[in-house]
């Protein structure tokens, strides 16, 4: 209990996305040994602004911490710290980690889980409202978890989509979790809290302030192993997740749009600069094959939860939800199939890299690891199949059968 008052009172002090408050923790091990500091041991470290030395030697008061602490066990809201075993490593490895996390619903245990955010903007056409929802859909029919801000628009579209193919979700919030952003969504984000889980790093009460949400979106990408950009403009915030995945080296899928509307215009030139292009959630979800077998475990779960649900309490079936039975479907489907190119065509060192990457995409240096040729040898390989249009040389630097 003491650990989690001093770990609170530090956060509250400092604020979100604080990178001096990492440095702290860091030097320091805990909160409580910060609250411990004298000025002068404080100084000492380096890299702290004279203002924020100032500000924790002020504000000793443990009051707030406890209050908030309170409030967060009256409202039903699990407080989940960056020493607690079950924080998301994900998170902790990304440059500036949130150190609290309130959780409304259940986050699980996201590094087992196969997550992949949605995000694209508020003001999206009617295709892009339809693209979120067939990829939220989808990519819970396979038992990929998504991720996604929880605004208007795509965000919205694509765990609405999710939430009907039963899947599970988590809306990443920039504000408090107590707080309802949009307000329309408030019952629908009672149904993430069955499912999934509704987080945020800011406090309790905290407003939907513009500034908030540039902060969270490094969360929405920390989460998952790659983020789905469906219509973005040339000035959006899913554009900034985007930065941020590239940053945490997360794998950047986007959704093409019109090339005559501006509401994709950031979305499209992604797809110039090397994302991967997608049309469907197999396009995706086949670049992580290794984590099928959980994924069909927790569909499989999930559906059975489903099916015990009393029948009175169950929601009743539109023409919009996906039946329990295409789930089922889903679940028991092939996997995804692999790439397939014409090896017969191929010989020599150019076959080995086209069998490899029919498995995976890789990056040089992993292909050399698994092929028996020189470095010279795989460039010239990597160069004359990139040429012929066979290959092509992804953002991320791995190369990928096109």
């Amino acid at each position: 209990m003491d650990k989690l008052i001093y770990h609170m009172w530090l956060t509250l002090l400092l604020g979100a996305k604080s990178i001096e408050l990492d440095l702290l923790l860091n030097a320091f091990g805990s909160a409580e040994e910060v609250y411990r500091k004298t000025k002068s041991e404080l100084i000492s470290l380096g890299g702290l602004k004279p203002e924020t030395v100032n500000l924790i030697i002020r504000s000793r008061s443990l009051d707030d911490a406890k209050k908030e602490i309170e409030n967060c066990r009256r409202l039903g809201v699990r407080l989940v710290t960056s020493y607690d075993e079950d924080f998301p490593v994900r998170l902790l490895n990304i440059y500036c980690p949130p150190h609290i996390l309130y959780v409304r619903g259940e986050l699980g245990n996201i590094d087992e889980e196969l997550c992949i955010s949605v995000v694209g903007t508020r003001s999206c056409s009617e295709y892009g409202v339809g693209a979120a929802r067939f990829f939220g859909q989808g990519l819970a029919g396979l038992g990929v978890t998504v991720v996604s801000g929880g605004a208007r628009g795509i965000d919205t579209a694509a765990l609405r989509g999710a939430n009907e193919a039963y899947g599970r979700t988590i809306a990443v919030m920039g504000c408090g979790v107590n707080v309802v952003y949009p307000p329309e969504n408030t019952g629908f984000f009672k149904e993430i809290e069955k499912n999934g889980a509704i987080i945020s790093e800011f406090p309790l009460s905290t407003s939907p302030l513009p500034g908030n949400f540039p902060i969270r979106n490094r969360i929405i990408s920390g989460l998952s192993q790659g983020v789905l950009v469906v219509e973005a403009p040339e000035k959006s915030g899913a554009l900034i997740t985007a930065r941020n995945a590239l940053e945490q080296g997360r794998d950047i899928y986007v959704v093409p749009g019109r090339i005559t509307s501006r509401r994709s215009e950031g979305s499209n030139n992604l797809i110039k600069e090397g994302a991967y292009l997608v049309t469907n959630a197999d396009d995706i979800v086949r670049q992580y094959r290794y984590f099928i077998p959980v994924m069909r475990e927790n569909l499989k779960r999930r559906l059975m939860e489903y099916e015990r649900e009393p029948r009175e309490n169950a929601e009743p079936k539109t023409e919009e939800r996906v039946s329990k039975e295409e789930v089922r479907k889903a679940v028991l489907s092939e996997e995804p199939p692999k790439k397939t190119v014409p090896l017969e065509k191929y010989e020599g060192a150019e076959r080995d890299v086209l069998s490899l990457l029919t498995q995976s995409d890789m990056m040089p240096d992993e292909m050399l690891v698994n092929l028996n040729i020189s470095a010279p040898e795989l460039n010239t390989a990597l160069i004359t199949l990139e040429m012929e249009g066979i290959i092509s040389k992804k953002i991320d630097k791995r190369y990928s059968i096109i």
